[in-house]
């Protein structure tokens, strides 16, 4: 999450609340998706509800559309909006010499989640054909 230099909270306008208010509610929209997505899809597991493949799909690939938009908003922001070096090193003056040099890297979680909003996305494009599949008339 963005970290707000100074006094939490800061009597002046903090740009980066704002911003990890957009994160939160785009984190507790995509995994609310992926829940409800993934109820519905375990209620038509008989393959006798297609409005319920193509509801479930569809609740998948909203998920994977608002985690892609988080991770990019995360990159943006670590790439371009923050100083993170600046900070850290301000917050650590005590314990770190001022000649010390720091870098910043991506963790696991952040390539975990890279890799799975296409995958969320690719089972929501696959529930989506198999309603088509189930909708679709017979063949004679």
């Amino acid at each position: 999450m963005p970290i707000a230099a100074g006094p939490v909270p800061h009597p002046s306008y903090d740009p980066t609340a704002v911003y990890r208010g957009f994160w939160t509610a785009f984190i507790i929209l995509a995994v609310m998706a992926s829940v409800v997505g993934g109820l519905l899809l375990v209620c038509a597991v008989p393959f006798a509800a297609a409005r319920l493949y193509k509801v479930g799909g569809g609740f998948l690939i909203a998920s994977g559309v608002l985690l892609a938009l988080l991770i990019s908003l995360f990159a943006l922001w670590k790439e371009f909006a923050a100083d993170l070096e600046r900070y850290i090193l301000l917050e650590r003056s005590r314990s770190c010499p001022p000649e010390s040099h720091l870098h910043v890297y991506y963790g696991w979680s952040f390539m975990f989640a890279s890799s799975g909003a296409p995958l969320v996305l690719l089972s929501g494009l696959l529930f989506q054909c198999i309603s088509r599949s189930l909708h679709a008339p017979p063949e004679k």
